[in-house]
């Protein structure tokens, strides 16, 4: 398994302690491709029930120097379209380029800096009213 850094075990701490009981979060969750049948990893996937039905929310992290630019909104969003991945969030540590935010935002993709994950709402982004990114 890959070194994680402190902000990114804090990000998954704060999914945790913020989630309603029963979703389980999982780091490095391997889930399988529809295409290929093959395993392919997520950085951090939450499982749980909305409105009875299973839900994954996955969370993908990018610790670059450099921001994120919209190849990597797009590589993500090609990955999770063959995943089972009902929400996606991206979390690069330094950011998005302004187009890529738009990209993403465009997609129904949510997007937080691991810098600011201290301000990021969970429930409200996992709630019963959050938009769910539809394939």
């Amino acid at each position: 398994m890959p070194k994680r850094t402190n902000d990114f075990q804090k990000l998954v701490y704060l999914v945790r302690v913020n989630l309603a009981a029963g979703a389980t979060v999982t780091e490095s969750k391997m889930l399988t491709d529809r295409i290929t049948k093959r395993k392919r990893e997520v950085d951090v996937c939450i499982e749980g029930h909305v409105g009875g039905r299973p839900v994954i929310v996955s969370v993908e992290c990018r610790d670059h120097k450099r921001v994120a630019d919209v190849s990597w909104v797009d590589t993500m969003k090609a990955k999770h379209e063959r995943l089972p991945t009902n929400l996606l969030i991206l979390a690069p540590r330094n950011g998005f380029t302004p187009e890529a935010r738009d990209v993403a935002t465009g997609y129904g993709i949510k997007t937080f800096s691991l810098s600011d994950v201290d301000e990021v709402d969970f429930p409200d982004i996992l709630g019963s009213t959050s938009s769910f990114w539809t394939k």
